[in-house]
């Protein structure tokens, strides 16, 4: 039997400015939704208009979802990360930084999207290496945070559901794993916005 919790990303319940993430949070409260992705931007845009930090954000965000009995499934997403030019050191702290949000909200998944920039280095060991070292920073987190690695249809490397489980497998951490997307499974089959055929 299938245990996941029924659970909705932030942006899916509206992207006007009047659909702010604590609004969001009640509304997934009121229509009995057990479980919430939240979206950096989201989180950012909360921050901003409370002029609070980041941090502060994400542990307001964590106490109205326990006050309204919602799970934050995971915080996303962490973009363009293996294969990029910029330095791993630099990549390594941005994630920290990540990481330190997702303990405010208490989260357990860390969503990272196959990198789309057309400038990354494609040679995969790099890439394993890479998110390999990206797994190791999470899993030495207490409690570990997961990282949920997701093909995208655009990507510039791994844009197949099967690619992206060979990574998975490559990585071989028990704290770094699988995420499907039906969408990205899909348009990467058929229905690229960018062709008249699909």
């Amino acid at each position: 039997m299938i245990t996941n919790k029924l659970a909705i990303a932030s942006p899916s319940l509206g992207l006007h400015p009047s659909h702010t993430l604590p609004n969001k949070i009640l509304a997934v409260a009121q229509n009995g939704i057990q479980g919430v992705e939240v979206t950096y931007p989201d989180l950012e845009a909360y921050a901003t208009t409370s002029s609070i930090s980041m941090l502060d954000a994400a542990s307001r965000i964590k106490n109205l979802c326990a006050e309204n009995g919602i799970t934050i499934l995971s915080f996303a997403s962490f973009q363009n990360f293996e294969g990029h030019a910029s330095p791993l050191k630099e990549r390594l702290a941005e994630a920290s930084n990540w990481l330190a949000i997702i303990k405010a909200l208490g989260a357990e998944y860390l969503q990272v999207p196959s990198s789309y920039d057309v400038n990354i280095n494609r040679d995969h060991h790099v890439i394993i290496s890479e998110l390999r070292q990206l797994a190791t920073l999470a899993a030495a987190e207490k409690p570990v945070i997961k990282i949920a690695y997701e093909n995208l249809a655009w990507s510039t490397h791994c844009s197949l559901w099967q690619e992206a489980l060979h990574i998975v497998n490559e990585v071989g951490m028990e704290s770094f794993g699988l995420c499907l997307d039906s969408f990205h499974i899909a348009v990467a089959l058929w229905g690229d916005p960018y062709h008249p055929s699909g």
